[in-house]
């Protein structure tokens, strides 16, 4: 699927999203400060040492400041709920905590300028309302319920009235959950009350056109630069090995060669890539136009995976599928004419329309009403979506946390070295942030600075209290996949024993026959059996058996199903 497409989509399925976001922060503010003091306590727990020394603030938005207290509580509560955050989730969880933070203040702000009002009418009504659809499925079980009421000496009214006064005291129920939940709808009511269609734009959502595109990502151009210095590297690396480990003298232009690529390596971070990228571009455009074969160039040049393959073929699509500033140059162009280079958040595009094409449905005429309905509902859903999206664009965001400005860093620009310099500024300011260090660590492990990784990871294992120092394993936490990475870090820098007992680490803490131990044991099977241990090996594929058979004794996909945090 093209990056294209993809973004559509995404904003799509996220409609829903925000119903639960405002019980989640609700929930989230329900929490007494008493939590936060009990977060606070643990920052003594464990082998990091040291004070934390964090912001009071992790960001501001729009002017508004989010505290360090509001975090603290949201991932306390995330671990109190399982058996604590593993850390190759923290990322996730921070960056879709600040995504969904970050929105709601945003719609908050919104609904404010907007004079969005909720009245106590419609408060209490809704509350019962929501009473209502608690009670429905007692009520269609009418005889078990009459049962209860008779046992309980009450009427349906009086049972219904005292439902109603404890919702009143959850956080679900309380004013402030209700109110939130009724002006985002208001707010969206009154985006989407705004879009007005025409028949002639009815009939034109029917035309569609066939098109095919070449994208310049300048992260994926940063990465190609990276990648081909760091294949340089390793291989000088390996000639030099190669003749010191013969007894040969090391070759000095080879070290000369090596500083040089270390020099050029760090110089890509100063880059301009987002102009790197326009100017290839506006390369690319100059051949396509002098006659160059636009397919061959799209294969050779295009970071869209879905379509490079293909020649930069995106196939037909209809107005409003793209996003939009490459929607309305596709739509605006004629067949074979190719555009300028376009400017969207994936990059920098050109654009080719290969044909166009309108065909009205055979009922049209017919069911004209219909076909319009459902076009306007289309509309409103592009109009919402555009307009949270403008609030977002339009946001003066500032990250104050350096392991949250590290994550949005790598994110929306890509830049490994300035992301490793905030995570250890993070690090230092909080010495038991073992998410940090996990992401610290795929980072240098990424620069083929295993050394640098292994450390970070093992003070991790140390945090947690788990203890490989001696002859016998004494686990004490982590996670499966945190032993599963140290195992392929101590593999890489040849100390198989240790590598062995992580592994066998990663397979006790994943012995739960659940979806997403699955892959950790199919990793296992095939390490074990590189390392020759034939035994350990066969474990590994009698869990796979076993899994396969109790997903297939309950009627499950064994390959299918999602993976979550338990």
């Amino acid at each position: 699927m093209s990056f294209v497409k993809l973004k559509y989509r995404i904003r799509h399925a996220v409609r829903p999203i925000f119903y639960l976001i405002v019980v989640i922060f609700v929930v989230g503010g329900a929490f007494s400060f008493d939590s936060y003091q009990r977060a606070q306590k643990r920052e003594g727990a464990g082998g990091g040492g040291g004070k934390r020394k964090v912001s009071k603030y992790v960001a501001t938005i729009n002017g508004k400041r989010i505290t360090r207290t509001e975090l603290d509580n949201y991932l306390w509560m995330v671990a109190d709920r399982g058996s604590g955050l593993p850390v190759e989730y923290q990322r996730q969880v921070l960056t879709s905590w600040l995504e969904s933070k970050t929105q709601a203040i945003l719609t908050a702000q919104a609904i404010d300028a907007e004079d969005i009002r909720v009245s106590k009418k419609e408060l209490q009504q809704r509350r019962e309302e929501m009473v209502d659809e608690d009670l429905a499925p007692q009520l269609a079980e009418r005889k078990a319920l009459a049962e209860r009421l008779q046992r309980e000496g009450i009427t349906l009214e009086q049972y219904r009235a005292q439902r109603l006064n404890e919702l009143a005291e959850t956080p679900r129920g309380s004013d402030e959950a209700i109110r939130d939940e009724l002006s985002y709808k208001k707010l969206e009511e009154k985006v989407k009350g705004q879009v007005q269609v025409t028949d002639a734009e009815v009939e034109a959502s029917f035309e569609e056109v066939k098109a095919r595109h070449i994208l310049i990502d300048p992260k994926r151009l940063k990465g190609k630069a990276e990648e081909k210095l760091d294949a340089e590297k390793a291989e000088l690396e390996e000639k030099q090995q190669a003749a010191t480990g013969g007894g040969k003298p090391s070759d000095p232009t080879i070290q000369q060669r090596l500083d040089a690529l270390a020099a050029e390596r760090q110089a890509l971070g100063a880059k301009d890539w987002d102009a790197e990228a326009r100017q290839k571009a506006e390369s690319l455009l100059k051949e396509v136009r002098g006659g160059a074969d636009f397919a061959k160039l799209a294969e050779a040049n295009s970071d869209d995976p879905g379509s490079g393959s293909q020649g930069g073929d995106l196939g037909w699509f209809k107005r409003g599928r793209m996003v939009e500033e490459f929607d309305q140059k596709a739509f605006a162009l004629k067949p074979k004419e190719i555009s300028d280079v376009v400017k969207t958040q994936f990059g920098y595009h050109v654009i080719q329309a290969m044909g166009r094409r309108k065909e009205l449905p055979k009922d049209f005429a017919k069911n004209q009403a219909q076909h319009r309905d459902s076009y306007i509902e289309e509309r409103k859903w592009q109009a919402w979506s555009k307009y949270q999206q403008n609030l977002k664009d339009s946001a003066q965001v500032e990250v104050h946390d350096p392991e949250l400005a590290a994550y949005r860093l790598l994110d929306e620009q890509g830049d490994e070295d300035k992301a490793i310099s905030l995570l250890d500024q993070a690090i230092q300011g909080d010495p038991n942030n073992m998410g940090a260090r996990f992401e610290l660590a795929k980072l240098w492990r990424g620069k083929d600075n295993q050394e640098k990784a292994l450390a970070l990871l093992l003070d991790i294992e140390k945090i947690q209290g788990t203890d490989f120092s001696g002859k016998s394993e004494v686990p004490g936490g982590g996670s499966a996949e945190l032993m599963f990475t140290v195992g392929d870090l101590l593999r890489d820098l040849k100390r198989n024993d240790e590598a062995v007992a992580r592994y066998k680490e990663a397979s006790r803490l994943a012995d739960p026959l659940k979806q997403q131990n699955q892959f950790v044991h199919f990793r296992l099977e095939m390490a074990f059996r590189e390392l020759k241990e034939t035994e350990l090996a066969d474990q590994e594929k009698a869990w796979l058996d076993r899994f396969q058979k109790s997903q297939e004794a309950t009627g499950g996909n064994p390959f299918g199903g999602s993976f979550t945090v338990q």
